[in-house]
């Protein structure tokens, strides 16, 4: 039973003191998602008897005092959440600063990575490209995957998909069928013009090649998986493209080429790709099939059998997630908790022969399943992060480390 949780962040006492006693809707600067999921978080971890300490960063206070005094709490708790990202982000930029932050990633780091959900900038095992080199070490099956210049160097087999490393929600994500794409994309000299000045040339290391997985189905699917890091499954769905293979047109805005005007898809702009849309998420429109139903799970629809059939499910009233894909996913997760992700949404993708691809990870998932999971479909990006935030919360109780 998981009974002290301590949090790290990078807030000031005045603010945490709010957080913790009013969970006022402003604790986190501009409200962004991801803040505004922590916090329904942890008021639902408090609901559980679970006791939070979140340690507060002083730029007054003696740092190797503090960061004693941090280890402690650390050693005492069961789990940790952290995140260093933006530490101190209303203070000035110092040495202090600097050193400090990197002393409390470097300690959390190398003694407590086990028990930490560890969110750090430079220390990112959940990027796309580590994600795969780390399922890789396991020995998870994983699309073919190239750096830029690997790609360029094999000649470059087509089609692929090119993915920025840090990207969400489907974006940063281009279809590439002919080398000509690609090769524009990284054309420095396109970028000079005085049209698109403001626009820089994508950096090839911010930037892989992925082996394209031709899925079951007339449509573009990925599996979503919300699990924690101790095997539990909280949930997982089907994506679903709302455009059908065979229907599926390059994308293209009519000229002139101007402001508001797409680089990539006006075909005007001298970076005009001429791209098709894969995208399978439902940030995209795209549907979701929910596995596993319960009594408030949303309706599978008659339109979602061809789909399911396809992917090799027989029942496509009540479908259970397919039982060698939760495996993978149970084990993945098991190995990633000792990376420092408690919980996750994995990607994962079927091809026609029904094996299964490990795709990325996200420590920080959208939440939109939980409405078709436990809200008949219904609700907002607030009625989901409620459900997810209130599940997770009463799973990570019985977390077993």
């Amino acid at each position: 039973m998981i009974d002290k949780i301590v949090v790290s962040y990078d807030y000031r006492d005045s603010i945490y003191s709010r957080f913790m006693n009013n969970y006022n809707p402003f604790f986190f600067v501009m409200d962004l998602p991801v803040h505004n999921f922590n916090k329904k978080l942890f008021r639902n971890l408090k609901k559980q008897d679970i006791k939070i300490k979140m340690i507060s960063h002083d730029e007054n206070a003696n740092t190797k005092r503090k960061l004693n005094y941090m280890e402690r709490s650390i050693e005492d708790a069961d789990l940790v959440f952290h995140d260093t990202f933006r530490f101190a982000m209303d203070l000035k930029e110092s040495e202090w600063k600097i050193e400090y932050r990197k002393a409390i990633r470097d300690m959390i780091h190398s003694k407590f990575l086990n028990k930490s959900h560890f969110l750090d900038k430079e220390l990112n095992y959940a990027s796309k490209q580590n994600a795969i080199k780390i399922a890789k070490k396991y020995n998870f099956p994983v699309p073919k995957s190239w750096t830029i210049d690997e790609y360029f160097d094999l000649d470059m087999p087509l089609p692929v998909v090119l993915k920025k490393n840090e990207s969400a929600c489907g974006s940063g994500v281009y279809f590439i069928e002919k080398k000509k794409q690609i090769k524009k994309f990284f054309n420095e000299k396109l970028y000079d013009g005085k049209i698109i000045e403001c626009l820089p040339c994508p950096k090839r290391e911010d930037f892989e090649v992925q082996e394209f997985i031709e899925c079951p189905s007339n449509h573009f699917t990925q599996y979503r998986i919300f699990v924690l890091g101790d095997g539990t499954i909280l949930g997982s769905v089907l994506n679903v493209s709302r455009n059908r293979k065979d229907e599926n047109k390059v994308k293209s805005e009519e000229g002139p080429f101007g402001p508001g005007k797409s680089y990539f898809n006006c075909v005007d702009s001298p970076l005009y790709l001429g791209i098709r849309s894969i995208i399978s998420n439902h940030a995209n429109g795209g549907y979701q099939i929910p596995f596993d139903r319960n009594e408030r799970t949303k309706h599978i629809l008659s339109y979602y059998d061809e789909v399911l059939a396809e992917h090799g499910y027989k029942d496509q009233i009540d479908p259970k997630l397919n039982p060698k894909l939760k495996n993978l996913a149970k084990r993945l997760a098991k190995k990633f908790s000792k990376y420092g992700v408690l919980y996750c949404g994995q990607d994962w993708m079927q091809n026609k022969k029904g094996d299964f691809y490990f795709l990325e990870i996200n420590p920080s998932p959208a939440t939109d399943m939980f409405n078709a999971l436990y809200n008949y479909g219904w609700g907002d990006s607030n009625s989901s992060a409620d459900i997810a935030a209130e599940k997770l919360a009463e799973t990570i109780r019985n977390y077993n480390i």
